[in-house]
């Protein structure tokens, strides 16, 4: 019955090994710079060719220059209170000032789950430091448009979703594909994982005629794992107090 027991422990620690430091890594794309991002892959986002643009529009409430922060006060703005004369993006509000919404170093590239494009977050407090205003620009890859759209999809309370149309926004190649250190180390631990299990066992089978779980090398120390971590946990959550079989 023991053996039994242990051998299911093993299985399950074995089986959560792989889950944990699985072979093959998910890309995930860290920001390189504010206008781009890159994944362990090598593919990744490049948008740094609209920084030669001016700024785009949005039903002439939002201006937005993704790389580079610019005078995007509105024309029907009061200029004397206009917070945008160098900023990424601005609103125009009901009280015709140009409120600036962050600038283009805060920008943060996100990927929600199960979304299909990247996003550009800002966060940035106003001027009087009593308002966070949040902006989240969802980047459309769109190959066939002749020209870059800047749409609004809903407005809150300091709150404001925008759509970015443009062929700048597809996923692209931008490094040859390689290995990162995080690659290096999964690979050499799968490697040296089946290096030390299966020579272990091959060594066990010729020198000592191991059968069964006798293959398994170090058999005493992983079948003792589970309840090792087990009883660690238990120390832990005790407040790292050892609780007697009397107080049990």
């Amino acid at each position: 019955m023991n053996i039994k027991m242990d051998s299911c422990y093993f299985r399950l620690l074995i089986l959560v090994i792989f889950i944990i430091f699985p072979c093959n890594l998910s890309a995930q794309c860290i920001k390189s710079t504010p206008c781009t991002c890159l994944r362990e892959d090598g593919m990744g986002y490049d948008i740094t060719s609209l920084k030669n643009e001016k700024y785009f529009v949005a039903e002439k409430n939002f201006t937005f220059q993704p790389c580079k922060n610019s005078n995007l006060t509105f024309d029907s703005s009061k200029l004397n209170e206009s917070e945008c004369n160098s900023t990424s993006i601005c609103m125009l509000n009901s009280e015709n000032h140009s409120i600036d919404l962050g600038k283009f170093e805060e920008g943060v590239w996100e990927f929600p789950k199960n979304a299909k494009n990247a996003h550009l977050i800002f966060h940035h407090k106003s001027a009087n430091k009593s308002v966070i205003y949040e902006t989240i620009i969802n980047l459309i890859c769109c190959p066939d448009c002749a020209t870059t759209h800047l749409n609004i999809d809903l407005i809150q309370e300091n709150k404001y979703n925008l759509t970015f149309l443009s062929e700048k926004n597809c996923l692209i190649r931008l490094k040859s594909l390689g290995l990162s250190t995080g690659s290096v180390l999964v690979i050499l631990l799968c490697v040296f994982s089946s290096l030390y299990f299966i020579g272990g066992a091959v060594a066990l089978k010729m020198f000592r005629g191991a059968v069964g779980l006798e293959l398994i090398p170090n058999y005493d120390f992983w079948s003792d794992l589970p309840g090792l971590v087990r009883d660690g946990v238990a120390f832990t959550f005790s407040g790292c107090s050892v609780v007697s079989y009397e107080r049990i």
